[in-house]
């Protein structure tokens, strides 16, 4: 009977009725966020980016980012034979070939004071770190390619969440996870949103 009544309310008031009852319609304003956004490491309070006019993805292996567009600069989606030659090159390449040592993407999982802190340091080092975050940041989302192959349950759950830590980044909206097996699945970063289901 509740639920007929709080149907036949009047939309401006419904949510009211529903609240009552502990009932909350799902917000979908919040999902604007979930493509081109990252959360910026700041020293008090993270902040949530958005670049609107974003058309590329950051492709993660090894260590190593590279920019791939999905759109073309009238926002046209790139044919996929652009996509498979620009993938099997990415695979082609040795791992490590992009400073794969280095593990940045390691970054983004500490403290976010810390990682606020040694980000300032890594763009004023050097123009190119600021461009290259710069490019990270305004990526539609990540795809990390993930070199393991898990089989079993627990592997395939380490796998999905953080890998070795050098081929994610954390800070992404969200992050398309594909391992060498083509198990797949998406780790998402929640601040973009409240409770929303991906």
């Amino acid at each position: 009977l509740w639920r007929e009544a709080v149907r036949l309310m009047p939309r401006s008031v419904a949510f009211y009725g529903a609240a009552a009852t502990g009932a909350y319609a799902l917000d979908m304003s919040q999902y604007a966020n979930l493509f081109r956004s990252t959360r910026l490491p700041r020293p008090e309070l993270d902040e949530l980016s958005t670049c609107r006019d974003s058309r590329h993805v950051v492709v993660q292996r090894g260590g190593a980012f590279w920019a791939v567009d999905l759109l073309t600069p009238a926002g046209e989606p790139v044919p996929p034979s652009q996509l498979q030659g620009a993938f099997e090159a990415i695979l082609a390449s040795p791992a490590d070939a992009r400073g794969g040592s280095a593990g940045v993407g390691h970054l983004t999982s500490l403290p976010r004071g810390e990682w606020a802190a040694l980000r300032e340091q890594l763009c004023a080092a050097a123009p190119a770190n600021g461009a290259s975050l710069k490019q990270i940041d305004e990526a539609l989302f990540a795809v990390c390619l993930d070199g393991s192959s898990p089989e079993e349950l627990g592997e395939v759950n380490r796998a999905m969440l953080h890998g070795r830590g050098i081929d994610r980044w954390l800070d992404k909206s969200f992050q398309l996870v594909v391992t060498e097996n083509a198990k797949a699945a998406i780790n998402f970063e929640h601040s973009w949103g409240d409770g929303v289901s991906v």
